[in-house]
């Protein structure tokens, strides 16, 4: 089943954006959602502080969170911030409005929220896409990021996180093994089964994922391909 983070945002109780989020949910079967509310946004601090959270856990995830918003208040809107830039909205026009935001989105949505400004009459028909909008993709800000990581100068979790070693260990290892391919699973299983003994941590990630100790075949299956996706998982 998939499960997908939902962010209610409100800058009093929640209540309104939860009601809204809830009723809309319940139309999608089969999706499994973590909802997290965050209530009393009430400064433009705490709203960034909220975006940092929301794209934390698209990176965590590999999903991008949704979110329902109930802000008032136009300085907390006003100011966008994505992985991409900030988006400054204040004062200006819907049509300038629109290509702040354009610059700042992911480049594989682009094309379609021009499209539907276009068609809105919000955006001249003849208005394109500039050249250094048009890289927004995960791929550049990984090669950006990645001289900095491999110098040990950029933790994994800048701003901190809550999560423990262990979870910090197992989440690009969990990660791998979601994206990996059945001969790619079988190349992990055959690496977890051949591997030293694991270190404590990697010990604590089997235990966490309950196979640590175990004869069960399915469940030694999955102690193997765990073991082989952790060999590649960075140490901290």
């Amino acid at each position: 089943m998939s499960r997908r983070t939902v962010f209610f945002v409100s800058d009093q109780t929640g209540v309104t954006a939860e009601t809204m989020g809830h009723s809309l949910m319940t139309q999608f079967e089969g999706l499994e959602f973590r909802p997290v509310t965050v209530p009393f946004v009430s400064d433009v601090d705490k709203a960034r502080e909220v975006v940092r959270r929301i794209n934390r856990a698209a990176q965590d995830e590999g999903l991008r969170p949704i979110v329902f918003s109930t802000l008032v208040q136009d300085e907390l809107r006003d100011i966008v911030v994505t992985e991409y830039g900030i988006a400054d909205l204040r004062g200006k026009s819907d049509r300038e409005v629109i290509a702040a935001m354009l610059s700042v989105a992911d480049s594989r949505f682009q094309g379609e929220l021009l499209a539907r400004a276009k068609h809105a009459g919000k955006i001249e028909r003849s208005f394109e896409l500039p050249p250094a909008w048009r890289d927004n993709t995960p791929d550049r800000i990984a090669r950006a990021l990645e001289p900095t990581r491999a110098a040990g100068l950029l933790p994994r979790f800048p701003f901190g996180t809550d999560f423990t070693a262990t979870e910090q260990r197992l989440l690009p290892a969990l990660a791998r093994l979601r994206a990996s391919s059945p001969l790619q699973l079988a190349r992990l299983a055959a690496r977890g089964a051949v591997s030293a003994a694991p270190t404590r941590l990697d010990r604590d990630c089997l235990a966490r994922m309950g196979v640590e100790k175990t004869s069960h075949p399915v469940d030694l299956m999955y102690a193997w391909l765990l073991r082989g996706a952790l060999a590649f998982a960075p140490s901290s």
